[in-house]
């Protein structure tokens, strides 16, 4: 199974990895070619165990590729398409950022929030952000396992959350 440890890091890996089979599903490839590979093996996956293994196959080899500075990392997937400053600004600034971004293209992004962990400890987290309003969406940060753990939080909860953890974000441009 995709993700077992439920650490930040571990997080980060599964919700990488679904960010970017999001956008190959969407028509937007990376520039890695073997990083296209795995999503198509995804895409073609016959059963539950094969989809688990090319999921897995795409979190290893964005880990190559991405590094630890997701930004950047990002940045070398899609050629200089990703920007990392929709959290600038105050709250409605950047909500209207965030909704003109949603109109015109789309494409679902990465916001690091802060959350509480199995442990009890709360450390920030990057999720894929689905859908932005009055409610904010945040995607199950492992969606090949069989609990579904979507998060829809009221649009001032998730300026706090995403406020306590810095502001950070990824997002094609």
């Amino acid at each position: 199974m995709v993700g077992d440890e439920n650490t930040p890091e571990a997080q980060r890996g599964v919700t990488v990895a679904s960010w970017v089979f999001l956008l190959h599903v969407a028509g937007v490839m990376s520039r890695d070619e073997s990083i296209r590979e795995a999503c198509q093996e995804m895409t073609s996956a016959g059963d539950a165990a094969a989809g688990d293994v090319a999921a897995m196959t795409l979190v290893d080899r964005l880990a190559g590729a991405v590094g630890d500075d997701l930004a950047s990392g990002a940045q070398g997937l899609f050629e200089g398409q990703v920007h990392s400053d929709m959290g600038e600004g105050d709250r409605e600034t950047r909500s209207r950022r965030i909704r003109s971004y949603g109109f015109e293209r789309g494409l679902p992004w990465l916001a690091r929030i802060c959350r509480r962990q199995a442990d009890g400890t709360v450390a920030g987290v990057w999720m894929v952000v689905e859908r932005f309003g009055n409610t904010v969406t945040l995607m199950d940060p492992n969606p090949w396992d069989e609990v579904d753990e979507t998060l829809t939080l009221p649009l001032a909860d998730f300026h706090v959350l995403w406020e306590l953890a810095g502001t950070p974000s990824v997002y094609l441009a």
